[in-house]
């Protein structure tokens, strides 16, 4: 089981600081860069907060129902946005972590590029979209009209 310690190791940055960004602290002042990193390196290592290593013991691991463990993750902006931006960097990451503690996957889509909307077409249990609503065209809103009604 991974510890925050070794998360710091890792990342060549005090505990402190390990566990304020695990907690998304809006004040922290690091780069975006080493935010990522630390992450990227707790997801590496499926660290769990206490609180749910707790539930898991006790059996008490929540489930959304799901009957397929798959959701689309559709992302209103770059990847590069993403980093430079601590707010939406933390709501992507606290999806995915919710998601691996479920065992669900979560399929990302960066649409920032208007990408050809005939790679979104997917068989998912649930579609999020992240990322504000100016970046939501039409087409992708018809687009998922339709795969609502398939």
């Amino acid at each position: 089981m991974a510890t925050i310690h070794e998360i710091a190791q890792l990342a060549n940055v005090s505990p402190s600081t390990v566990s304020r960004v695990l907690n998304h602290d809006t004040t922290l002042s690091i780069s975006s860069e080493k935010r990522l990193k630390i992450l990227e390196i707790a997801e590496d290592l499926n660290y769990k907060t206490p609180k749910i290593r707790k539930l898991e013991k006790n059996g008490l691991r929540e489930n959304f129902g799901l009957t397929k463990e798959s959701i689309a993750c559709i992302l209103l902006y770059s990847q590069e946005e993403e980093i430079e931006d601590p707010y939406y960097l933390a709501i992507h990451h606290a999806l995915k972590m919710a998601a691996a503690r479920r065992a669900i996957r979560i399929d990302d889509i960066y649409y920032s590029n208007r990408n050809d909307l005939g790679l979104l077409s997917f068989d998912r249990s649930a579609t999020i979209i992240i990322g504000s609503e100016g970046g939501c065209d039409i087409s992708l809103l018809n687009f998922l009209k339709k795969e609502k009604n398939a």
